[in-house]
């Protein structure tokens, strides 16, 4: 097959088309991974806030749970994953998207255990809240979808707060901030999906 040069208005079409694909992907099958994640973080994040709240044993121990959000959540993904829908040809925007994910991940999950494991305090919560703020904000910007570029302003607004509110508080707020992240945008994902 004989390779030609596209000229500008074929370039944009085609960098269009790419585009709107990417995005009805999304709308068909991304609504539910957001949900997924955005329900298991907002779900251990609640435990953990409770554990420190109503525990009698005042211990650092609980923040173990945290790394209950990468073991559920990616085990709940895979499962989807591999069981839900027939498998579609993947674009070049679709690659990059889940790069970044995985990249936002693997770097979310890091600073958890860094701070874990280190005496020095870091602010772990604002740290992984801005992060996937970052990993939102840049897929809706690259996907065209409003929603999701809101949820990821909102979600850099509120992660400010975590700098601010005091104690296990702060754990509710966490939780706060992937609802809008995560949670809302799923579920408009996933209501697209639909019609």
């Amino acid at each position: 097959m004989e390779d030609r040069k596209l000229n500008e208005q074929e370039s944009l079409e085609l960098i269009s088309r790419m585009i709107r694909s990417t995005r009805e992907r999304m709308e068909e099958y991304t609504g539910i991974h957001f949900l997924i994640w955005g329900y298991t973080t907002v779900a251990v994040s609640v435990i953990v806030w409770y554990m420190f709240t109503f525990s009698k044993a005042n211990t650092q121990l609980w923040n173990w749970f945290w790394l209950a959000i990468p073991v559920i959540g990616g085990l709940v993904y895979w499962l989807y994953s591999r069981n839900s829908h027939p498998p579609r040809p993947e674009s070049y925007l679709d690659r990059v998207i889940s790069c970044v994910w995985m990249v936002l991940g693997i770097t979310g999950t890091g600073v958890a255990l860094l701070a874990l494991l280190t005496v020095v305090p870091i602010p772990v919560l604002f740290l992984i809240a801005l992060i996937m703020e970052m990993g939102s904000t840049i897929t809706g910007l690259i996907v065209q979808f409003t929603p999701l570029v809101v949820a990821g302003i909102a979600g850099l607004a509120l992660a400010g707060l975590l700098l601010v509110i005091p104690g296990p508080n702060q754990i509710l707020c966490f939780a706060l901030i992937f609802v809008v992240l995560m949670i809302v945008p799923g579920h408009i994902l996933n209501y697209l999906g639909r019609r």
